[in-house]
């Protein structure tokens, strides 16, 4: 009978004669068997193919000269290792972001997570602090309070909310919050009111919250970081491709407001526009060190980084392998050291904590370069005018710079 479905089942010597069409080099055919039973044609082979095909005098797609399985199946590797940073550290703030919510809710509005009609409710004059009167009055806010109330409180056979369900007589926020996932806890925040969400931002990044304009840039910033964050949690947990995920965003990231929070050094020089358009892998490193809450867990972050980067120092094809992947990654070469960097600048404002003030100010703790004898100072390492000098650049507070009456670079400022 004619198959009458576009993708029926292949069996393993059809997915090889397919590869063998497409110029694949493969050598040792128990190899790509081995690899194709283990992670499937789709995720190893679509998923990874796109540095290593072209378009043939016929306008068919085959790999270029001398590509194997290997070449493949390393770019998959890298991949994964990306991947573990993201599902462990990610955890983290998710854990943050939700401890937070349920000691602000049950310390604003109160306890009780019963409807006012429930027979079970012990306290019925006391209004639900899923209530929608305690959050922004749209239908957004009240989707999300319904959603949480009937998937979660209500149904979840998870614990710690199951056994509070079942075995007391309310189920606090803190206890709630513990079951809800993560892109539902950014829901929650989203509809949170100022009170809430300002004691959020300002418990994450070192906000001065009596600054209208900054408070407003930042709390823009952590919705977005939050927001990347989650569909790189969601690409990983589902082994999809983390190279080539990008994530839109209803505008675009500030720069100025990135800048504060983590320097001007994360971007090599003239190229801010070309990360911040496309939000792929390394926006979202920078998103997990802008969230990571503490510089034990940013520095535990940096470490596997590093790790996995040194790992493929040495000349040789997983060196080129990983080249190319940090190419369609749109990963700076140096994304290690400019992560590092971005870590201790954010450790500068927060050691002023709450009583930082991010304005003008804050020019006066951020690094600048300087040569020897030099009566100029630049914003970034990468300026072009300290490129092919025999000594390297001097790093020093702005702030000292200016009260040595060093001049601002006028090709990096």
């Amino acid at each position: 009978m004619k198959n009458i479905f576009d993708k029926p089942y292949a069996p393993v010597e059809h997915m090889i004669k397919k590869l063998k069409d497409k110029k694949l080099v493969i050598t040792d055919e128990n190899t790509v068997v081995k690899f194709l039973n283990d992670f499937g044609y789709n995720r190893l082979i679509n998923g990874y193919k796109r540095p290593f095909v072209q378009k043939n005098i016929d306008n068919l797609e085959v790999f270029s000269a001398g590509v194997t399985i290997d070449d493949l199946y390393s770019l998959y590797v890298f991949d994964s290792q990306f991947r573990e940073v993201f599902l462990a550290n990610v955890l983290q703030i998710d854990s943050h972001l939700g401890t937070l919510l349920g000691n602000l809710v049950a310390q604003n509005y109160n306890v009780n997570s019963h409807k006012d009609n429930d027979p079970k409710n012990p306290c019925p004059q006391i209004p639900s602090y899923l209530s929608s009167k305690y959050y922004q009055n749209t239908r957004y806010a009240r989707s999300t309070l319904d959603h949480i109330r009937k998937k979660i409180l209500n149904s979840t056979k998870e614990n710690p909310t199951a056994y509070y369900r079942n075995n007391k007589n309310h189920v606090p926020p803190w206890i709630l919050v513990q079951n809800i996932p993560f892109g539902t806890l950014i829901r929650f925040y989203k509809i949170q009111k100022d009170i809430i969400k300002n004691t959020v931002v300002t418990s994450f990044l070192p906000c001065n919250i009596n600054n209208v304009n900054e408070l407003s840039n930042t709390k823009q910033l952590f919705l977005q970081a939050t927001e990347i964050l989650r569909n790189f949690r969601n690409t990983a947990a589902h082994s999809s491709p983390m190279y080539l995920k990008n994530v839109t965003l209803d505008n675009v990231i500030s720069k100025k407001t990135l800048f504060k929070y983590l320097g001007k050094n994360i971007f090599p020089v003239g190229d801010s526009k070309k990360y911040l358009s496309d939000n792929k892998l390394y926006i979202a490193l920078l998103s997990l060190i802008l969230l990571a809450g503490d510089v034990g867990h940013r520095k535990f972050i940096l470490s596997r980084l590093r790790e996995l980067d040194d790992a493929y120092k040495e000349s040789d094809d997983y060196r080129n392998n990983y080249l190319l992947y940090l190419e369609y990654a749109n990963l700076p070469i140096d994304y290690v050291q400019r992560l590092t960097i971005a870590s201790e600048h954010l450790y500068k404002l927060e050691k002023d904590g709450n009583n930082f003030i991010l304005n003008e100010s804050i020019h006066q703790m951020e690094t600048v370069y300087t040569l020897k004898n030099s009566a100029v100072f630049h914003a970034t390492c990468d300026c072009s005018r300290l490129k092919n000098r025999c000594n390297p650049p001097i790093s020093l507070p702005e702030q000292e710079a200016i009260s040595k009456g060093l001049r601002k670079c006028k090709n990096c400022f």
